[in-house]
């Protein structure tokens, strides 16, 4: 070990850096319900200058499936959902903010990401009108077969926090869906 730690350190590299991969999220995954949970608790009095609550989220089983597309630090994330059309979303690993419109231009996603070792950290914030709605944070990572991935979503609003586990299990071949 220590011999390990001296090369590591002489070859410029962390030992903490070492010991992780980054994964590769790209391919077409589909939630597996059966492993994925999600809990909402109400709060008790909203703030005094809350802003209203927005419309619920669709419930992740009307989520048919992500593409992902990983190259380098960018993360391109189409996610397809029943009756409407394909959400695109691009993010960059790097600490930069990234900028998404939702809801076909009426609210507006800023956030950030980050690796924390073999996690990709999101934290992000909802806009309508200028103003924040609700905001939240993704940490995102795969099985060490990369043929799951798994998202923890915390997010919060006026009216609610939640918390969101969803299990993705890889699709075979790289389905080509736009």
């Amino acid at each position: 070990m220590k011999k390990w730690l001296v090369c590591a350190l002489a070859l410029g590299v962390s030992p903490v850096s070492a010991q992780f991969t980054k994964p590769s999220f790209t391919g077409s995954w589909s939630v597996n319900p059966e492993k994925s949970t999600s809990e909402n608790t109400l709060k008790e009095t909203p703030g005094p200058d809350a802003p209203p609550a927005p419309q619920p989220a669709p419930p992740a089983k009307l989520v048919l499936m992500e593409k992902i597309e990983h190259r380098g630090s960018e993360l391109k994330i189409i996610r397809f959902l029943q009756r409407e059309k394909p959400l695109i979303m691009i993010y960059t690993t790097d600490g930069n903010e990234n900028v998404n419109q939702m809801a076909g231009g009426a609210s507006v996603q800023r956030s950030k990401s980050h690796w924390e070792g073999e996690r990709l950290v999101t934290e992000w914030e909802l806009l309508r009108d200028g103003v924040v709605f609700m905001h939240g944070k993704d940490v995102r990572w795969t099985s060490p077969d990369e043929r799951r991935m798994f998202v923890h979503s915390t997010m919060e609003d006026s009216l609610s926090k939640s918390v969101v586990h969803t299990e993705w299990k890889k699709l075979p071949g790289l389905l080509l869906l736009q």
